[in-house]
């Protein structure tokens, strides 16, 4: 039996190298970004999807959030992430990134099979663009 993985995407609020404001830009990202990426992982047994964007400051502590984007993706195992990360088409979305914002997004990976298990970073997936064009 497969264990099911959240994939975690999330854009920092400030860029690691520069501590300044990231470049984010929510209405491409929603209006193209998204549908790219949610018709390749569709086909690799995606089961759902989500959006969590977040206030500037944080409500609770009036402190910047960490994130200014957080997406959610549940696919049925990590082999059937595995397989939406290899389909040719991945690459495209990977690319369409740089439209989005100018900070790649680390990826994190969890078990939701209710084990509250972490995966340490499945398929090597916390990582930037550079590695992963390498790897094309």
């Amino acid at each position: 039996m497969s264990t099911p993985i959240t994939v975690i995407v999330a854009y920092p609020s400030l860029h690691p190298e520069t501590n300044q404001p990231i470049r984010f830009d929510f209405d491409y990202y929603k209006a193209t970004h998204v549908p790219k990426v949610l018709e390749i992982w569709r086909k690799h047994e995606m089961l759902s999807f989500s959006i969590h964007k977040f206030q500037d400051l944080n409500p609770l502590t009036g402190q910047k959030q960490p994130y200014v984007l957080q997406s959610f993706a549940k696919f049925k195992s990590l082999d059937a992430f595995k397989a939406a990360l290899a389909d040719p088409a991945s690459e495209g979305a990977t690319t369409d990134v740089e439209r989005v914002a100018d900070v790649f997004p680390p990826f994190m990976g969890c078990r939701t099979d209710g084990g509250g298990d972490v995966l340490e970073d499945p398929l090597g997936i916390v990582r930037g663009r550079s590695e992963i064009n390498q790897e094309a």
